[in-house]
């Protein structure tokens, strides 16, 4: 939450367009296109992480509230990311004690 909020709650900075200097259009496009990859491989990383977290065999709730949040996903495109979050932190709420020994 401490992450993604600070971008909601604060306005965008308003940048002036690069024009026609295709130098500047393709930089940021490479720009854009790193960030994306970073973003994309840390997303992997800690999913990893997070699944495979004691052992090889991942646990039941964690796949389920993998693929309840998958199917969301797939089924509302337009959802926002914030609901999204806050639905798979709920469903983690109510799994928490199924998890317990």
């Amino acid at each position: 939450m401490a992450t993604i909020l600070p971008s909601y709650l604060t306005p965008a900075m308003e940048f002036q367009k690069p024009g026609k200097r295709s130098g500047i259009v393709a930089f940021m496009h490479r720009v854009t296109f790193a960030a994306v990859e970073a973003i994309a491989g840390a997303v992997l990383v800690l999913g990893r992480r997070t699944i495979f977290a004691d052992h090889w065999f991942p646990g039941w709730v964690k796949v389920a509230i993998l693929l309840v949040t998958l199917g969301v996903i797939l089924k509302f495109k337009k959802l926002p990311e914030p609901v999204i979050i806050l639905a798979a932190a709920l469903a983690g709420l109510i799994a928490f004690p199924l998890m317990q020994p």
